[in-house]
């Protein structure tokens, strides 16, 4: 939570500096995912997409991943090495 604002501003810039491209974010250091992580990524995920772009996650962590899969979010979001 007290690094979600900064990630926020991060994908917000790389999409806008980026339109139309596929924002590859690495997440091999991320342990634990909550709501508003998981919001980040959602809002960042349709920001990208607006501008015809994608958002790709990399290096993202078995229990963060089991996050993703629990939401369903493996289903709308490229995930590396998701089943």
């Amino acid at each position: 939570m007290s690094t979600v604002g900064q990630a926020r501003a991060h994908l917000g810039e790389a999409i806008a500096d980026n339109p139309g491209s596929v924002i590859t974010v690495d997440m091999g250091e991320v342990t634990f995912l909550d709501s508003t992580g998981i919001g980040a990524v959602v809002s960042a995920l349709k920001r990208a997409r607006h501008s015809d772009g994608d958002l790709r996650l990399v290096g993202v962590q078995p229990q963060v991943l089991k996050v993703f899969q629990l939401t369903g979010l493996t289903r709308a979001l490229e995930i590396e090495g998701a089943p």
